[in-house]
């Protein structure tokens, strides 16, 4: 007996496939994305790879150069306005803790990072175990 590997409206979840247009029957229809934290990530995604990040409370796409330094990475989709107010993302805000590991890129020919900061209370900000970020070479992080 053959695999049936689509079957009226179901596909198996075994099943890879590659399509060259999706179309919805209404404007109820909905497109549901694979869901995860960051720990959740694939291994090696393809570039253009989407997901939601709950920890992030974002949609993200796996972009080559993400960072403007040559490293591939996850980018978030779209403005989050969850941490900034106003036109322009004018007013922003961070958490007090660090719950990801974070790279500052050493500054070469894009010096964008030359003079990095984080506003944190009075208490100091937190990285939370298990967690680091590194400082590249001639970049400077200052936490105040």
């Amino acid at each position: 007996m053959a695999v049936q590997k689509i079957r009226e409206t179901q596909i198996n979840t075994a099943t890879a496939a590659q399509i060259t247009s999706l179309t919805f029957l209404n404007t109820n229809s909905v497109l549901r994305l694979p869901v995860g934290d960051s720990t959740n990530r694939p291994a090696s995604p393809a570039f253009g790879t989407i997901r939601f990040n709950t920890a992030r409370d974002s949609v993200e796409v796996y972009v080559t150069d993400s960072d403007g330094f040559g490293l591939d990475g996850w980018k978030d989709v779209g403005a989050k306005t969850s941490n900034s107010i106003g036109t322009g993302e004018i007013i922003r805000a961070n958490p007090a803790s660090i719950s990801e590991n974070l790279t500052i890129p050493a500054v070469g020919t894009d010096s964008k990072f030359a003079s990095s900061w984080t506003k944190a209370p009075s208490y100091g900000i937190t990285i939370n175990n298990t967690f680091t970020v590194i400082v590249g070479a001639n970049a400077e992080w200052t936490v105040f």
